[in-house]
């Protein structure tokens, strides 16, 4: 998190750091918001039942990963037709646990190498933008996708009512359940296309 204005002699504007806390009593004592006065710490609560759409790690960052993880599995799974009866009916609960193991290796280690997903992500939950709010239209909701970061200008959005809020979470539910259904198809056609190939060769 920065401040804007002017930069240093080298170019580089005054770092800030941002600590994203969920509300604890232990973690908001008196000491600890001292200390993050005295060294330019900003804190950050996560708002009250926003966990899964304002939370850095558990929402974006935690979903990429289990993102590497699935595709991960889907690979093996769809690799041969033995591996597709062995994961479906042979498979006891040691040989997941080891598969899990690495594949969430494979997917800490791919992730690590994309730093510019990381930023965005903090970016988008609000957590590496500048504090007066010019890089706000960096910011989204998760699963609100028609939400728009207002200006700095604008007036205080009024609060939804509980029918029209409903509303809103059914809609976006729906469209992320046909775009779900939309990958599955494809993934069935392109396991289709590859045991086909293979068919064919043999």
């Amino acid at each position: 998190m920065h401040l804007c204005g002017p930069p240093k002699p080298n170019g580089v504007r005054s770092p800030k750091i941002a600590l994203q806390l969920d509300n604890l009593n232990t973690q908001n004592t008196p000491l600890i918001r001292k200390f993050c006065w005295n060294n330019d710490i900003y804190i950050l609560n996560t708002p009250e039942n926003c966990t899964d759409v304002r939370t850095l790690v558990d929402r974006h960052l935690g979903k990429r990963i289990k993102g590497y993880m699935r595709d991960l599995f889907w690979k093996e799974y769809e690799s041969s037709e033995e591996k597709c009866n062995f994961w479906t009916s042979d498979a006891k609960e040691h040989h997941w646990r080891i598969m899990y193991t690495r594949w969430l290796a494979e997917a800490w280690g791919k992730f690590c190498e994309d730093q510019k997903f990381i930023l965005q992500c903090a970016r988008e939950v609000g957590y590496a933008n500048c504090r007066c709010g010019c890089e706000n239209h960096y910011m989204k909701l998760d699963r609100i996708s028609k939400y728009v970061p207002p200006s700095k200008s604008d007036p205080r959005m009024e609060a939804l009512s509980k029918e029209e809020a409903k509303t809103m979470a059914l809609a976006e539910r729906l469209m992320r359940k046909e775009v779900r259904r939309q990958e599955r198809i494809k993934r069935k056609k392109k396991a289709m296309k590859r045991r086909a190939k293979k068919n064919s060769k043999s």
